[in-house]
């Protein structure tokens, strides 16, 4: 999809899949929690080889200069947001959530490592909504942020992806592209 033009075409069939496949029907999906864990018991090669996979080939297209790539190919919450603003009435806008030259998001992201850092255990399956995909673990805290991000997103642009930690730390890898220059 992305190194295709002609492909352009399917990509909302592409994301569709990416919503069925990877969040409701396997329910796999980055997140700060997934890393966290495999930063501190290792990779789980063949329990969780797909997320694995996932990862360096996102790790691989930001180095080559794809930023965002995990967020707009990938990421089944970055789908059902698109899709949501796809089929929005609504003209979708886009936040800015910045504070001066710092943005909402590299400020949580760093709110949640320095955190572990210093030793505080965060609930960081949490601080992401990615438990309102599984419908039957998830709080109603948990769904209802899920189905309110989905609402955002029919007026504003990809809201959740504006705070992501997990795209903030994928798109903290320096690319190739920009070292050229």
């Amino acid at each position: 999809m992305v190194l295709g033009k002609r492909f352009k075409q399917f990509y909302w069939y592409y994301l569709i899949l990416v919503f069925i496949v990877m969040g409701i029907w396997l329910k796999k999906m980055l997140s700060v929690d997934v890393i966290h864990n495999w930063l501190s018991n290792g990779l789980p090669w063949q329990s969780n080889w797909e997320l694995i996979a996932i990862l360096l080939l996102s790790l691989a297209m930001s180095i080559a200069g794809h930023k965002k790539y995990y967020c707009n190919y990938l990421c089944p919450m970055g789908a059902i947001q698109l899709l949501a603003a796809k089929v929005s009435p609504f003209n979708t806008r886009n936040i800015k959530l910045k504070i001066s030259v710092l943005t909402l998001r590299n400020i949580y992201l760093s709110f949640i490592w320095s955190s572990l850092i210093l030793g505080f255990a965060l609930p960081l399956s949490n601080m992401e909504p990615f438990l309102a995909f599984s419908f039957k673990m998830a709080s109603w805290l948990m769904l209802l942020a899920g189905i309110l991000i989905v609402i955002l997103s029919l007026f504003y642009n990809r809201p959740w992806c504006q705070l992501c930690p997990t795209g903030c730390l994928l798109d903290s890898v320096p690319s190739i592209k920009k070292t050229r220059k």
